[in-house]
């Protein structure tokens, strides 16, 4: 189960499970069944959130950018890194902008002549985690170390999204070193 899923199954919503690559297809041809529509949880435009919860949000991504930017110099393979309210118990996430998500790339990258595709990638980080601390403490002390941080919280938001881990001997050392402090 991803972990946008658990957001939106504690708002309330029906959360049908897809797990073959054409859903993805079939669902943005269909787009709604019995008025109700379908939404990937893990897009831009899905929006749990109430307008007091969006401004709080914008608020604290605001307040995050210089924080962010600083992260995304080490994994320019992201679009955009930000605070999300999509998640409950995981500490990040990747997200997609536009009409690729990270499923379709994946689906698409196994098709023959798939011309390199690839989803606008998004690194969602969750507001309420412990980790948010961490990287705002990190953003005032130690920009090499925040940028340590980024790359392994990537990692683990493409290892939940079932893609390849780009480095895994540069990340397994990263984690070696934070766990030995």
């Amino acid at each position: 189960m991803l972990p946008q899923v658990e957001s939106a199954k504690d708002k309330g919503y029906e959360v049908l499970y897809c797990t073959d690559q054409v859903d993805e297809f079939v669902f943005m041809t269909l787009r709604n069944y019995l008025e109700k529509n379908f939404v990937n949880v893990c897009g831009e435009n899905t929006d749990f959130d109430t307008e007091e919860e969006k401004e709080e949000l914008k608020k604290a991504n605001e307040e995050a950018k210089e924080i962010f930017d600083i992260m995304k110099e080490s994994i320019p393979e992201v679009t955009e890194i930000r605070f999300t309210n999509k998640l409950k118990e995981h500490p990040v996430c990747l997200s997609s902008k536009g009409e690729i998500s990270v499923e379709m790339e994946k689906t698409l990258s196994n098709m023959p002549l798939n011309n390199g595709i690839k989803a606008s990638k998004v690194l969602d980080i969750n507001q309420n985690h412990e980790i948010a601390k961490t990287l705002k403490k990190l953003g005032k002390k130690n920009k090499e170390e925040l940028q340590e941080y980024a790359k392994v919280l990537y990692a683990e938001a493409r290892m939940i999204e079932g893609l390849p881990v780009e480095n895994p001997t540069e990340i397994a050392s990263l984690i070696c070193k934070f766990m030995a402090k």
